[in-house]
């Protein structure tokens, strides 16, 4: 079911934000994702938050040359953790506001 969603959410994704402008909004989407896991008494919107953070670290990874897709994320804070680790390698720090490269 969450592949699902977060297939349909990368369907709408704008073409027009890459580069700084998605790191920005990858760092903004996790920050997001944070808080709202922390004080949401509606699971719908933890869920809506996470998977705007998840379309924004595929577009990323993507961008960076990091295959993944939604079918990968079964588990979405395992894949989450290793598409985080695989950009850190690369030099694009989405957990902490570090300059990219």
């Amino acid at each position: 079911m969450y592949s699902y969603l977060l297939s349909r959410a990368l369907d709408d994704w704008d073409d027009s934000v890459v580069g700084e402008k998605l790191i920005r909004h990858a760092r903004e989407s996790r920050r997001l994702m944070e808080s709202a896991t922390k004080v949401a008494d509606d699971p719908l919107i933890s869920l809506a938050t996470e998977i705007a953070y998840d379309r924004a670290l595929v577009k990323l990874s993507e961008e960076h040359g990091i295959e993944t897709g939604p079918e990968q994320f079964l588990n979405p804070r395992a894949v989450r953790a290793e598409l985080e680790d695989a950009l850190r390698q690369r030099g694009v720090h989405v957990t902490d506001r570090r300059s990219s490269r």
